[in-house]
């Protein structure tokens, strides 16, 4: 995910929406809504983030987050943890 802008976030609450590219149900369809729910434990326990509110559709989520401390909004949004391995790092391709 792209952030362009870094903000000041300490004791903020903000508003987030992920989605899925072409809207895909991907959640639906891989039956991974867990991997919502494990990411808010790993932000509520690493950043001590409050998760306010949120809801998960099948092709994106809507989330209240509450950041008490400093913590980089970006550096939590694309946050790793989710996934079980790690993945090598990819070669990126210059756009034509």
């Amino acid at each position: 995910m792209a952030i362009k802008t870094i903000h000041d976030t300490t004791n903020k609450t903000w508003f987030i929406t992920f989605t899925f590219f072409n809207w895909i149900p991907l959640f639906q369809v891989t039956n991974s809504y867990d991997l919502i729910y494990n990411w808010f434990n790993l932000i509520k326990e690493k950043y001590s983030i409050n998760i306010s509110a949120f809801v998960i559709m099948p092709n994106h989520i809507h989330a209240i987050l509450h950041l008490n401390t400093s913590n980089n909004l970006n550096k939590v949004s694309s946050q790793q943890g989710l996934q079980k391995k790690q993945s090598p790092e990819k070669e990126t391709l210059p756009r034509q």
